[in-house]
């Protein structure tokens, strides 16, 4: 913190804080170099260099939409869908497959066709133009990034809906549901303070906030001849959710082997806590409080703050995740039943002095570790 005898005046054409207080459109601000990288005076070198942290975000937002048919002119009513609803696109990058191609005919027909009578407006047409190119035949995994998106859609709906016959109003629902859950997962932290649970999603890219879904009651558990047509829908999208949402928390945290050094749980890292019973587009999340390292350095059990409470929990290791941090599972009070602890298949527990004691806190005395640990299906990382 530098005192106020410190603070100067900056003028307006030197103050990104202007562009707050006047207002800024979400394109010019994006090609903002003084927003990006401040005024010209801060690289001098009467300031101190600092290194500024980065985040590279690999995963895309997604955008999930349906055709009747696979024709050109269904490709081009979905792409002015996708305009009007996410804004116009610089460059489209697509499969190369007929309809995509015919599409790209039947366009470049229109412009030309728009072109040819006024320049003014060809060359208004040519500056808002989209870029299309098209991926190598026969070779869709050029487009891996955003496939991944879609490819996680199939998998589940496949599994869930399976030979369910939906009207096109109750699939193009169960489409955008899908869309918003997939949005919903949390990337990065929006800040290091402790107090500060929120997190960056795709949606903040599409709509600029989180994604909110509606509370509905769990019907996963009761049968379909007792639910009308759209409580289906909506026992259909609860299970694509919970399948979902636990095979992701799974991805974050990969089983590798130990080959190269892991990151270790600090204090102020952001976690997902595991729980069963979430509705959809939620995500439990907590920032560690206090860790409890071992013998060799390693933290195994941390406190993690949410907003409801403190735990006390066992993790494993950290593997490389999105959020900087681990995914682990809620462990409160003699609560073991509904938590998974993540470790190596067939490994035998081995706890140091201060583990045991959590143990011993939350577990009864005339039971050993391991069986303990076998009976409810947890599985302990080895020292």
């Amino acid at each position: 913190m530098t005192s106020s005898e410190q603070w100067c005046y900056v003028a307006t054409e030197d103050n990104p804080a202007d562009f707050v207080s006047r207002g800024m459109d979400s394109l010019k601000l994006k090609t903002c170099e003084l927003w990006w990288n401040g005024p010209k005076f801060l690289m001098s070198n009467q300031y101190p260099q600092r290194q500024i942290p980065v985040a590279v975000i690999k995963d895309p937002a997604v955008h999930l939409d349906i055709v009747t048919d696979l024709t050109s002119n269904a490709f081009i009513a979905t792409l002015k869908r996708f305009i009007f609803r996410r804004g116009k696109c610089a460059k489209l990058y697509s499969d190369n497959a007929t309809n995509f191609v015919g599409a790209n005919i039947e366009l470049k027909k229109m412009f030309n066709l728009v072109c040819k009578p006024d320049e003014a407006l060809a060359s208004y047409m040519a500056s808002e133009g989209i870029d299309w190119k098209f991926l190598p035949p026969r070779a869709p995994n050029f487009g891996g990034l955003w496939e991944a998106g879609v490819k996680s859609l199939k998998f589940y709906l496949k599994r869930v809906v399976g030979n369910i016959r939906l009207t096109y109003e109750e699939f193009l629902t169960v489409i955008i549901q899908i869309e918003g859950m997939l949005n919903s997962r949390p990337l990065v932290p929006l800040s290091s303070d402790l107090d500060d649970l929120n997190v960056l999603t795709p949606s903040h890219f599409l709509i600029g906030r989180l994604i909110t879904s509606i509370v509905e009651p769990d019907l996963t558990n009761l049968n379909e001849n007792r639910l009308d047509n759209w409580q289906k829908i909506t026992k259909i999208i609860q299970l694509i959710w919970k399948r979902w949402s636990v095979d992701y928390l799974n991805s974050l945290q990969q089983r590798n082997k130990w080959h190269f050094e892991k990151k270790n749980a600090k204090i102020g890292d952001m976690v997902i806590i595991k729980e069963d019973n979430l509705p959809s587009c939620q995500w439990s999340l907590g920032r560690i409080n206090n860790i409890y390292p071992g013998k060799d350095s390693k933290v195994r059990v941390v406190e993690v703050k949410t907003t409801r409470d403190k735990l006390t929990v066992i993790a494993r290791e950290s593997f490389s995740t999105r959020l900087s941090s681990l995914t682990i599972p809620a462990l409160q009070e003699r609560q073991c039943l509904q938590t998974t602890i993540f470790m190596q298949d067939g490994a035998t527990p081995h706890f140091g002095p201060q583990v045991k004691a959590l143990l011993r806190a939350n577990f009864t005395d005339n039971c050993d570790y391991p069986d303990i640990f076998r009976i409810h299906g947890l599985l302990a990382h080895p020292t």
